[in-house]
């Protein structure tokens, strides 16, 4: 199995979240932004987190910004939803880290 679109860890009061997708320039797709709905919802409900890093993967770019070929395509009904992630994201409800 393939690591994570997204780390997400907490150490004392930082929370650290981490675009992990360096093979796109952390470009974001649909887990990626389920992730990290649900890790800003925990960073908000979490009262001892005091700060939250968002840095991403790689040497090449923090951020591309998003897998357009994926998501705008799915958006368009122009490709089904393959993964639980894209089904999530598609009906607009966050999937669970």
């Amino acid at each position: 199995m393939s690591e994570p679109a997204l780390l997400y860890a907490k150490e004392g009061h930082v929370a650290t979240l981490t675009m992990n997708r360096p093979e796109v320039r952390n470009a974001l797709n649909a887990e990626m932004l389920c992730r990290l709905a649900d890790a800003w919802q925990d960073v908000n409900d979490d009262p001892n987190i005091r700060v939250a890093i968002l840095t991403g993967a790689g040497e090449q770019a923090f951020c591309a910004g998003a897998d357009l070929d994926r998501l705008v395509r799915m958006m368009q009904g122009q490709r089904p939803p393959e993964t639980d992630y894209d089904r999530a994201d598609h009906r607009g409800r966050p999937h669970h880290l």
